[in-house]
C-alpha cells in the first residue's frame, strides 16, 4: 500500500486545522495518509490530539523557529511514507486531491507536481480593489486541464505540492 504524508506547516493560522483535516479526512486516495503538522510557534499551540480527533494517522511535530521553509523541511524530516504532499491550514482540497497528486508523480515519472489554486472569498466577493492583472500574483489566473510539462507563466503553490520522498 502507497503511503503519503501531508505535510502543513502552521504558524498565526492555527484555529483553521480542523476544517483542513476534515477536508484531508474526505479524500478518495486508496493508500495510506499520513499527517505531519508543524507547530511553528514559539510556543506549542496544536494539541496532538488533533489528529486523531479528525480520525487521520500522522504526528505533530514543533518547530519553534519561525520561517515556512523551516517548518516544511521539520516537517520532511519526519516523512516516512512514498510521497510528500504540501498543503496549508486554510487550504480546502478537493476529494481527489491527494489521488490526483501522487496519480501524477506516479504516471509521468516526474518529480515534482501541483496544480490549481481557486481562492474562495469568505462572506465577501472578490476584492474590487484588486485588478485583474494582479489577481495572478496571488493565484495562477488559470492552469492547464491535463497534465502537462511546465512553461511560463505558470508556477507550482506550496499549498498544492507534491513530491517524491
Amino acid at each position: 500500500m502507497r503511503t503519503a504524508n501531508i505535510v502543513v506547516a502552521v504558524r498565526g493560522n492555527h484555529r483553521e486545522i480542523a476544517d483542513l483535516l476534515r477536508h484531508i479526512a474526505a479524500q478518495d486516495f486508496t493508500g495510506r495518509i499520513e499527517m505531519i503538522l508543524v507547530d511553528n510557534h514559539r510556543r506549542r499551540r496544536i494539541s496532538p490530539s488533533v489528529l486523531a480527533e479528525a480520525g487521520l494517522a500522522g504526528t505533530v511535530v514543533h518547530e519553534p523557529r519561525p520561517g515556512l521553509s523551516r517548518a516544511r523541511n521539520t516537517g520532511v524530516e519526519h516523512v516516512t511514507g512514498e510521497f510528500v504532499l504540501f498543503t496549508d491550514p486554510d487550504s480546502r482540497p478537493h476529494p481527489g486531491w491527494a489521488s490526483a497528486q501522487v496519480r501524477t508523480l506516479i504516471e509521468t515519472g516526474t518529480h515534482c507536481a501541483g496544480g490549481r489554486v481557486a481562492p474562495l472569498f469568505v462572506g465577501f466577493s472578490e476584492p474590487a480593489a484588486l485588478e485583474p492583472g494582479l489577481a495572478q500574483f496571488f493565484v495562477p489566473p488559470d492552469w492547464p486541464s491535463e497534465p502537462c510539462e511546465l512553461r511560463p507563466p505558470f508556477w507550482l503553490v506550496g499549498c498544492n505540492l507534491a513530491t517524491r520522498s
